[in-house]
């Protein structure tokens, strides 16, 4: 069983809820979670009159969370899906976190906007508490799938033990809905192999295939490619090429320091691109 925390914003999050209607995970749980955003400190509110303007405001904000939830839950309700939905207050961000961890959650899907790097790296948003706190993978939705069938996305790999396990994981949701994979090798200089960097093409082209052929044991067409330059151009160069409704990455860091210092692909490509992504932790 797959279990999903999905953050339903005021406008019910239906760019989110159309991509995982999509990829039709075989056998999910799907809890659709608002937050609202604390007016005043939670000790206050018992001090505020019920006619006061602020209590009234949340009891607004209240009813409006729970018809944005309403609304979610009635557009999962072809799916085969089992849905739940809840009503916090409190930040975003940290409610997801905390709220995922409660239910156990392998996913937490959530709709984002494009940011630039620089704004991205010091400004606050629920996807980047996301990407510095959680422990779950992440769905980041940002625009509509092209069509109302079957996705197709890249799955961008380094070749590394962690990349491989991300794709073992990928398969083990069974994602009906994901009709094909292109998996993408990006190599940032020549790969020099002790005899010849034709070798080390023929076994980077041979690990790209084993893991194309792995999808393909699990009923997704798929095929690979390798391409030379930075892995965020090659990425984007992919995605355009190739017209992907979603791109797979594995994500290991998970701390400030890790994206300042160590730099980081999959928190870019979350964060600074206009394409949906999803990040797989292990």
């Amino acid at each position: 069983m797959t279990k999903l925390v999905v953050g339903i914003d005021h406008g019910g999050a239906s760019i989110t809820l159309n991509v995982l209607k999509q990829l039709q995970f075989a056998k999910a749980e799907v809890h659709l979670l608002h937050s609202i955003e604390g007016l005043l400190p939670e000790t206050a509110y018992p001090n505020v009159s019920p006619s006061h303007p602020l209590r009234a405001r949340v009891e607004q904000l209240e009813e409006e969370g729970r018809s944005a939830l309403a609304q979610a839950q009635a557009k999962l309700a072809q799916s085969a899906y089992e849905v739940s939905v809840t009503l916090r207050r409190g930040d975003a961000g940290r409610s997801l976190i905390e709220f995922a961890e409660e239910q156990t959650a392998d996913i937490i899907a959530v709709e984002s906007a494009k940011k630039d790097a620089w704004g991205s790296l010091f400004y606050g948003s629920v996807t980047k508490a996301l990407t510095s706190g959680a422990k779950q993978s992440l769905l980041i939705a940002k625009r509509a799938p092209r069509t109302t069938g079957s996705l197709s996305a890249i799955f961008a790999t380094d070749h590394s033990d962690y990349s491989k396990r991300c794709a073992d994981k990928l398969l083990t949701w069974t994602p009906q809905g994901l009709a094909r994979i292109t998996v993408l090798r990006a190599i940032s200089e020549p790969e020099h192999h002790e005899t010849s960097a034709d070798l080390s093409s023929a076994e980077a082209e041979e690990t790209n295939e084993l893991l194309a052929s792995q999808f393909q044991a699990a009923g997704i067409d798929s095929d690979q490619v390798i391409i030379e330059g930075h892995p965020n151009d090659v990425i984007a160069q992919t995605m355009k090429q190739c017209d992907a409704d979603l791109l797979i990455v594995g994500a290991r860091g998970h701390g400030f320091w890790d994206r300042v210092f160590l730099g980081s692909v999959s928190h870019y490509q979350v964060v600074a691109t206009e394409h949906n992504v999803m990040a797989i932790r292990l």
